[in-house]
């Protein structure tokens, strides 16, 4: 329901965030964090999806962090929660996960496009590849706020 994968090797884990049952959430909570991704090798986040664990009363700060903008996913035009305030937000989207032996794909739908991010192993290395049937944007942040946990906010 929450929609989170866990993968543990040795000292690594890969966190990866899938699509949730929005029907079991409270969408005040949600993030547009679905594909983020985060990396810890002996309890150290190596890749941090810096985003993902952020609270603050700021309501600048706290739309900012809720946003497809403070993660590492792909940014498309129009956001998968669709927010009219702070504490106000609805969606419709769904979404599917498929497990291989040396990949996960996500795929999300919603009303205005669809997004597949697929995690490929080979060897030690992992590629991430993104296909939609809409334009998106990746970007990676820089001067932006960020966060290393609850209510840390730090300037990029």
């Amino acid at each position: 329901e929450f929609g989170f994968i866990k993968i543990s090797a040795g000292n690594m884990e890969l966190f990866i965030r899938t699509i949730p049952d929005y029907s079991q959430m409270e969408l005040a909570h949600a993030h547009d964090d679905v594909f983020h991704w985060e990396v810890v090798s002996d309890h150290s986040r190596i890749r941090p999806d810096l985003g993902s664990i952020a609270y603050t009363s700021n309501p600048k700060a706290r739309m900012f962090f809720a946003s497809a903008r403070s993660h590492n996913v792909p940014v498309h035009k129009t956001p998968i929660i669709k927010r009219s305030g702070i504490f106000a937000a609805e969606t419709s989207a769904k979404g599917e996960t498929y497990f291989d032996e040396d990949q996960i794909s996500l795929i999300v739908y919603t009303e205005n496009y669809v997004h597949m991010r697929t995690f490929v192993w080979k060897g030690n290395c992992m590629d991430i590849f993104d296909d939609s049937d809409d334009e998106f944007l990746y970007h990676k942040r820089k001067n932006e706020r960020y966060s290393l946990g609850y209510g840390q906010l730090y300037e990029g």
